[in-house]
């Protein structure tokens, strides 16, 4: 049998560092999700579709 082992932190994390962990994982999302939007609306995402579909069709034929 194997040994488990104790996943609890030792030191209780204070509100403030957990408020700062969170405020700077929000401020990460936020950048990405504004970097990123552009390709997912774009034309990329639609000549990526068609890729696909062209893929499919010739797997279907085989």
């Amino acid at each position: 049998m194997t040994k488990r082992t104790n996943n609890r932190r030792q030191t209780p994390i204070n509100i403030e560092s957990r408020q700062k962990r969170r405020a700077v994982q929000s401020a990460m999302s936020a950048g990405l999700r504004t970097r990123f939007k552009p390709l997912a609306q774009g034309s990329k995402m639609d000549d990526f579709m068609a890729l696909l579909e062209r893929a499919d069709r010739k797997a279907s034929k085989a």
